[in-house]
């Protein structure tokens, strides 16, 4: 079950008169407008007597608009009972919130947001500035496109974000913007690809330090069972092997801290 993605504690519902609720295609998140399946749905519940809920309306500049239940507005209207309604009122600092709000509000039921309707919805959330963060030093960074994805609920995937962060021109002084955490940033594949590397190279720098070890512990135990022959002679082969192996252990640790260090400083976003 969804949680409120907005996370706002609602208040108690009241009645409002329809007629007093302004409704504007300018705080509509979709782009698409009203859905005539979905009203005329609406229509057959209502009329069989279900309760659809309160309806979400903000408080803006004096008036009361409607933030959240086009449809089931529309609904009522066209069966002509345009009363009251029960409803939710918040009070809102602009626009941009309320339709931030009604878009949050759109991915917790009725008919779900088209990708355009998804789109608008990331715009109000950039508009509303809810994609910064400050950083320990005070620092205003963005957050990453994880992060970005949680707080919209998933609705958006942080894939579809980075997308339209680094193609759409309106984003650009976002795309500019440090990240709180590059390697949130890192998709699973590319996350998978670098563990692959990482493991791959330092495999085979284990494994040639292994034989290594192998032969000179060999050495060690030939020289243990025969102490008649040249000691001096054995450890020097020994000490040929432990070498290359000792090196391919610090090469494997180097190439693990290299790739590493790569894939937190040279991310591509």
């Amino acid at each position: 079950m969804k949680r409120n993605i907005s996370k706002e504690t609602h208040p108690s519902s009241v009645k409002v008169p329809i007629t007093d609720i302004v409704r504007a295609e300018i705080a509509q998140i979709r782009p698409e407008g009203l859905s005539e399946t979905k009203v005329r749905e609406y229509m057959s519940k209502y009329r069989s007597g279900t309760d659809l809920g309160p309806v979400n309306v903000a408080r803006l500049d004096g008036s009361l608009l409607l933030e959240d239940g086009y449809h089931r507005v529309e609904a009522l209207v066209r069966i002509g009972r345009t009363d009251v309604i029960e409803a939710f009122i918040f009070d809102r600092a602009n626009i941009h919130e309320v339709r931030f709000h009604g878009g949050m509000a759109n991915c917790l039921h009725g008919l779900p947001l088209s990708n355009k309707g998804k789109l608008n919805l990331f715009r109000e959330y950039v508009k509303t500035k809810r994609c910064f963060t400050a950083t320990k030093e005070g620092k205003r960074v963005r957050k990453s496109w994880r992060a970005m994805s949680k707080d919209l609920q998933g609705n958006v995937s942080f894939m579809g974000v980075k997308k339209w962060v680094r193609n759409l021109k309106e984003f650009r002084l976002l795309k500019a913007m440090p990240s709180e955490n590059p390697l949130d940033d890192l998709s699973h594949t590319k996350r998978k690809e670098n563990d692959l590397i990482i493991t791959v190279d330092t495999n085979n720098h284990l494994e040639t330090a292994l034989v290594g070890f192998k032969i000179a512990l060999r050495a060690l135990k030939d020289a243990k069972r025969h102490p008649s022959r040249n000691v001096q002679a054995t450890l020097a082969w020994a000490e040929t092997d432990l070498k290359p192996a000792i090196e391919m252990l610090e090469e494997a640790q180097n190439s693990f801290e290299h790739t590493a260090s790569q894939e937190a400083s040279h991310c591509d976003f």
